[in-house]
């Protein structure tokens, strides 16, 4: 029997220093502060279950950490100081605060959900609520299944003339009606989903494997934590249209997202 949540834990990784997209569509200071004001808003709003906010911010600066701070001020946050790891890569680097989230994740009671979220999505004001609801939703009929939300409509996923590695990303799915709007299941996350806390737990090993990304060049989320996402016990599902945006690169904004420019303003954090 799928256990009941009582409680969500969001636990969100934060860091400005040099990211592994050179070419961001934004500064990465202001999309921390204002996707960081976008989640702070929405769990707000929610009116589903009560939640806790743990940000795990990695050696940012001054500056970033005080604007955290100010606008986050409900949260449980570690300040992770700099460390000397200039002879790692940029994925290597990153993965030292990847341990520091999912050691706490494991620490959370198993009956709970656990929304894991990086810092450079933006939500909308009702982002958690879908979410919530979307989960106990699917999972009030799929009953053997843990089900996870990848809150992106990642369009690499869709087939396209335009996508250069549709070869890599599109593969079979079910597309399923939801609360609200579409889902469909996905083979493939980055590393931001809703999940509960025990399926963690259940395939820890491949959770886990996500640390050793950059150990090789071969290795990325498709063949580390996807791989749970192909288990007979788990489903991920995509929301169609999208409930969360990634603001990193311009290919990454979901193609009828034509209200991601008012969002980024309305988020301004002054």
């Amino acid at each position: 029997m799928i256990p009941s949540p009582q409680h969500l834990w969001v636990v969100l990784r934060t860091c400005d220093r040099v990211s592994l997209s050179a070419d961001r569509i934004v500064a990465k200071d202001q999309c921390i502060a204002r996707c960081l004001n976008s989640l702070v808003q929405s769990l707000d709003n929610n009116t589903t279950m009560p939640w806790t906010l743990k940000i795990i911010d990695d050696a940012s600066s001054d500056a970033t950490r005080d604007t955290i701070a100010k606008i986050a001020p409900m949260a449980d946050v570690t300040w992770l100081e700099a460390r000397d790891d200039q002879h790692l890569n940029a994925r290597q680097r990153s993965r030292y605060s990847v341990a520091q989230a999912y050691d706490y994740i494991y620490q959370r009671p198993t009956e709970d959900l656990v929304y894991v979220v990086e810092d450079d999505y933006l939500h909308y004001p009702n982002s958690i609520d879908v979410m919530l609801q979307a989960w106990f939703y699917f999972t009030s009929w799929m009953s053997m299944k843990s089900v996870g939300i990848y809150p992106q409509d990642f369009q690499q996923l869709h087939a396209s003339p335009y996508h250069k590695f549709n070869s890599t990303y599109v593969k079979a799915c079910n597309t399923l009606i939801g609360p609200d709007r579409y889902y469909r299941t996905t083979w493939y996350t980055q590393e931001t989903f809703l999940l509960p806390a025990w399926t963690f737990h259940d395939h820890r090993e491949d959770f886990d494997s996500l640390l050793t990304i950059g150990d090789h060049p071969g290795l990325w989320e498709g063949n580390t934590i996807s791989r749970v996402w192909e288990q007979p016990d788990v489903v991920m599902l995509m929301p169609m249209p999208t409930i969360a945006i990634h603001v990193s690169q311009r290919e990454d904004i979901p193609f009828y997202c034509g209200d991601f420019e008012k969002l980024w303003h309305d988020n301004q954090v002054s």
